[in-house]
């Protein structure tokens, strides 16, 4: 909203020494900057076994512009508040909101939630980073991250046991 005026003024004189003035402005009227953030999410390992495991979500907030930005809110369409663990699967989390991103800067952080379910299950989870500038010009964006459950291949194990382990020749009788 802010009007920048600029005046220039010049002077001359003809040949018999006769002076002219003359002046003109131009204003520049200031606009906010539009708010833009880009969000990159990313998961670690990118497939578990069934019935699954814990999986380390990375999330980065790109501020795309020259204004600094103040991240208000991170949340995920699964898991929630990204930004406190004990609930919703997630066991430990770095994220945190309130913070200030750079112009062209970037905030990164980390969290860690439980993905399981059955072989072939496809989990995929968004996240919503919301940012905004000091005219309180506000900023969205998303993105998805995908974990492959696979198949665990069946295991067993045989133990077998004598009782007693030594017996007297030619004939006992053995437990197993």
């Amino acid at each position: 909203g802010f009007v920048h005026t600029n005046t220039v003024t010049a002077s001359a004189s003809d040949n018999e020494g006769n002076p002219a003035t003359a002046n003109d402005s131009a204003d520049v009227t200031l606009t906010n900057a539009p708010t833009l953030i880009e969000v990159v999410k990313t998961a670690a390992p990118i497939q578990v076994t069934e019935p699954g495991g814990n999986v380390t979500f990375t999330v980065q907030v790109n501020n795309l512009t020259i204004e600094d930005v103040t991240l208000t809110s991170l949340s995920d369409d699964i898991f929630g508040d990204i930004t406190t663990s004990g609930h919703d699967g997630i066991t430990t989390t770095d994220c945190a909101t309130g913070g200030l991103i750079a112009g062209s800067g970037s905030y990164s952080c980390q969290f860690t939630a439980f993905v399981g379910g059955d072989a072939g299950f496809l989990h995929i989870d968004t996240v919503t980073a919301v940012a905004v500038d000091n005219e309180g010009t506000e900023a969205t964006d998303s993105d998805s991250a995908n974990v492959e459950v696979v198949n665990a291949a069946p295991e067993i194990q045989v133990i077998k046991t004598a009782d007693p382990t030594s017996v007297p020749a030619p004939n006992a009788t053995v437990s197993y």
